[in-house]
């Protein structure tokens, strides 16, 4: 559809995102009336595809033969596609090292509850096709929000630089996104400073660089998220 209406495809990374615009059906037979197409106060849902979820089948899909795993990543945050991409990482090296431990673990598949997504489906891999429209809403919010990525940490003064991407406050537990051991640490913000050493009790300048005390030595491109 996007490439249809606008030249841009989406399989090139340029989707126009048609699946969200208003529609209206037509009466072809008589004078050509329009009718709108209203769920709510938004429009329609009827193109919004949920959002396909296999992280609990790789066992299944290797044992078919595939090989290689497309993550969506176009029109995505970087706080989407680093927790997609994680958790499936996650998830593969289990697979690997123990498969029957890999289908008991719940963590990769809640981890992917942590960002924006529509419902998820298996639909065209395990269910009937009627289980693949997101009638309800566009988008669900994920479980956490994206709160700061790190810039650099200093291990002399055990503080850590970050760049804020969503409100927070001194005394606030955030959990690290991270493919280092220390995934989902909770780390509370203490004496949260800025660019000239000014106290911040309220970080709420978007992209604004701050710094806080952080007794966990943290990787520049790791995620704060609350």
């Amino acid at each position: 559809l996007s490439d249809y209406f606008s030249g841009r495809s989406s399989n090139r990374g340029e989707c126009v995102q048609a699946c969200r615009w208003n529609y209206e059906l037509r009466e072809k037979s008589t004078n050509g009336e329009f009718f709108p197409v209203e769920q709510d106060d938004k429009g329609t849902y009827i193109l919004n595809s949920k959002d396909l979820n296999m992280i609990e089948y790789l066992s299944e899909m290797v044992d078919a033969g595939i090989s290689s795993f497309k993550i969506e990543g176009r029109m995505k945050s970087e706080y989407y596609v680093a927790t997609v991409v994680n958790a499936y990482r996650r998830a593969l090296d289990e697979f690997i090292k123990n498969r029957e431990a890999y289908k008991k673990n719940k963590t990769f598949y809640e981890e992917l509850l942590k960002t924006n997504h529509r419902a998820f489906t298996t639909c065209f891999a395990l269910d009937k096709r009627t289980d693949t429209v997101n009638y309800d809403n566009s988008q669900s919010i994920g479980e956490r929000s994206f709160i700061a990525v790190v810039k650099d940490y200093n291990d002399d003064t055990r503080r850590v630089i970050v760049e804020m991407r969503n409100r927070f406050s001194e005394g606030d537990l955030l959990e690290l996104l991270t493919p280092s051991d220390n995934l989902n640490a909770q780390i509370a913000v203490k004496d949260l400073k800025d660019e000239n050493g000014n106290s911040v009790f309220d970080a709420k300048i978007v992209q604004q660089t701050l710094n806080f005390y952080c007794p966990l030595k943290l990787n520049k491109g790791d995620i704060l998220r609350k």
